[in-house]
């Protein structure tokens, strides 16, 4: 249990910071030429993202429990697939149905997929 929660506490400190990066470092200029599609920074729903950070980490370590094999390729394949799956979605599946930019499409997969593949470094590391 103790490696469960050191791999929460890890993985969502490292989708925090890299939602940071690729949010508010990456695509700001990206986000204010769209200005128009988001809520106004005061009506973020600051504590409803972090919630979300917090169920992605606990669910990303919670399937890597349910895996035969741990260890750092393990976690690099859960990392890989699910990226995939959730970076596909959310970039190419919000494009396809909201005016964002392609630039923002890729950035989201891209990002999402190096999100999940660092998870699944830091989970095969420390649940093994």
């Amino acid at each position: 249990m103790k490696k469960f929660i050191l791999a929460v506490i890890t993985v969502f400190a490292a989708f925090w910071c890299m939602d940071f990066l690729l949010h508010g470092v990456i695509l700001s200029q990206a986000y204010q030429e769209t200005s128009h599609l988001w809520r106004p920074l005061p009506e973020m729903k600051a504590g409803l993202g972090i919630l979300c950070t917090l169920v992605f980490s606990i669910m990303f370590i919670s399937i890597y429990g349910l895996l035969p094999k741990k260890g750092i390729k393990a976690g690099l394949t859960l990392g890989l697939l699910l990226g995939i799956m959730h970076g596909f979605g959310m970039g190419f599946g919000s494009y396809a149905s909201m005016p964002i930019t392609l630039t923002i499409a890729w950035a989201w997969f891209l990002g999402s997929l190096t999100e999940f593949l660092i998870a699944g470094l830091i989970t095969g590391a420390i649940v093994k």
